[in-house]
């Protein structure tokens, strides 16, 4: 590579990772301060560079919004792939995807991907954003419902899960006990410890899908 070259690949690689941190910092004002409240100004304090640089990365706030909902898909599905793979039963692996979901809360620029997800498609003023993004991150959305149905469908053919259950029933719970709204406060008033939170969310959940309750649902 000649040195014209190397130039222009150092110049990627940096623009990509202020683009990063552009991303990181969008994230955490949106965990904490909510799309309205955030403001380019403070992410570009955030990130150390002048708003102008945030605007040459993402021309409108609503751009920058697209783009993190875009990556934190791309990670939860990278999240769910990889514990496919495992050599566990469907009901670990399910687990471990709902285990990790919570934990990854605690670090956000560890990658809590389906929490500000949830944020954002549960706020009634972002709707009409949200629906532009689902139509160029459809696919995305198929490959994880996908790929969690058939956890479940595999757990109710190995006698693990309630086969009386419809897995989709079962799947809109799973994302709904991962919900932000269900836990900020009992974490954010220090009721529970994140570490309990888990373990009794978890319990409850699989308690509720397990084949030896199948009586309660007849």
């Amino acid at each position: 590579m000649n040195s014209e070259g190397v130039r222009q690949s150092l110049k990627e690689r940096q623009r990509q990772e202020r683009e990063m941190l552009i991303l990181q910092a969008a994230e955490k004002a949106l965990m904490e301060r909510g799309y309205h409240e955030m403001s380019m100004d403070e992410i570009a304090v955030e990130v150390g560079i002048a708003k102008s640089t945030v605007y040459l990365h993402f021309p409108k706030k609503e751009d920058l919004v697209v783009a993190l909902i875009e990556q934190k898909m791309t990670q939860f599905l990278s999240l769910v792939v990889e514990t496919m793979k495992q050599e566990m039963s469907a009901r670990e692996k399910l687990e471990l995807i709902f285990q990790r979901l919570y934990l990854q809360r605690v670090a956000l620029t560890k990658g809590a991907s389906l929490p500000l997800l949830i944020n954002l498609y549960n706020s009634t003023d972002l709707r009409p954003l949200v629906t532009k993004v689902e139509g160029r991150i459809r696919e995305l959305v198929k490959t994880i419902h996908d790929h969690l149905l058939t956890l479940l469908e595999e757990g109710q053919k190995t006698g693990e899960f309630d086969n009386v259950l419809p897995v989709e029933v079962m799947l809109g719970c799973f994302f709904s006990m991962v919900s932000p709204l269900t836990y900020e406060r009992l974490i954010g008033e220090r009721q529970t410890s994140l570490d309990d939170l888990v373990k009794y969310t978890k319990c409850m959940y699989f308690k509720s899908i397990a084949a030896n309750t199948q009586s309660a649902c007849d």
